[in-house]
């Protein structure tokens, strides 16, 4: 499981600097980015998901493991609809919106992964 924790955790890092990255493209007026950021998108999200199903699996609490999992559900839906929300000059404030969750998605998937690393070391040592 540690291994499983370590893939999907070098994932949302990796992944998630790339986002960034595209997102800041996209937004500086480069749309032919897009499809890139939503595919590197879902892959972020099923690490986060792998990250919670095996917290679930470790016991690391029900809070976190729902969190994890609403977060990713949230992910993804604003991911899909943003263009679509507040067109015009207030769209910035979805931009803005967009980033903030995928940069907290980003600290609940290494929140969640210390503290099941955590966990596991410790089961470990008894």
């Amino acid at each position: 499981m540690l291994r499983l924790i370590r893939i999907a955790q070098i994932t949302t890092r990796l992944t998630g600097l790339a986002l960034i990255v595209l997102g800041a493209l996209i937004w500086a007026g480069n749309p032919a980015l897009k499809n890139a950021h939503m595919g590197l998108g879902l892959l972020f999200v099923i690490a986060l998901w792998s990250i919670t199903v095996a917290g679930a699996i470790a016991r690391t609490g029900t809070a976190l493991v729902l969190r994890g999992a609403i977060w990713g559900v949230v992910v993804l839906w604003l991911g899909m609809v943003q263009a679509r929300i507040w067109p015009g000059e207030s769209h910035v404030y979805v931009r803005v919106l967009h980033l903030v969750v995928g940069l907290v998605a980003i600290g609940i998937a290494e929140m969640f992964a210390a503290r099941i690393k955590k966990g596991l070391t410790a089961a470990a040592k008894v």
